[in-house]
């Protein structure tokens, strides 16, 4: 979706105030956690230029495709690498349900996406004699704003075992 509404943006077959049956302008909620400060911050689509909202798209579809994940992962999952028994903690986002608009093709994908990171996310914690792979329930990919307590709670039990 988020690859459909910046090419229409960008080639100028959808601008403001057009019917918009993709939903490119319907920016998400943001979540209940956030303080209004942050939220009245957040730029609004109706406050933005097409551009703008083209490149942010490019920017998080990007940041969610198939393109990252294989260049990333094996930089940190090498066999090469050697962790031994430096204290991890890798924290997994809990699968949330896909929007209801979805199609079957996206839903599929995102199973297979959720399955791959879950997979990753094990294996970079089993480097090391020491690494835990935890799946925090009720959290998103951004765990640290919506648990934060769990992070911090992380954070010190490295800090405890290094010591």
């Amino acid at each position: 979706m988020l690859q459909t509404c910046s090419a229409l943006l960008r080639s100028g077959a959808l601008k403001k105030g057009d019917s918009d049956p993709h939903g490119c302008f319907r920016a998400p909620p943001p979540p209940p956690h956030f303080p209004p400060e942050l939220v009245a911050a957040m730029p609004s689509p109706d406050k933005v230029s097409e551009a703008w909202i083209a490149k942010s798209m490019d920017a998080v579809a990007f940041a969610l495709s198939w393109q990252v994940l294989p260049k990333n992962a094996p930089i940190v999952s090498s066999t090469t690498r050697n962790y031994a028994d430096i204290p991890l903690v890798v924290l997994s986002a809990d699968t949330s349900p896909p929007p209801p608009e979805w199609s079957d093709e996206q839903v599929a994908e995102l199973a297979v996406f959720d399955a791959l990171r879950y997979a990753g996310h094990r294996e970079f914690a089993a480097m090391s004699t020491r690494g835990v792979q935890r799946t925090v329930p009720g959290s998103t990919h951004d765990i640290h704003q919506t648990h934060p307590e769990v992070v911090i709670a992380a954070i010190r039990e490295v800090l405890r075992q290094s010591r």
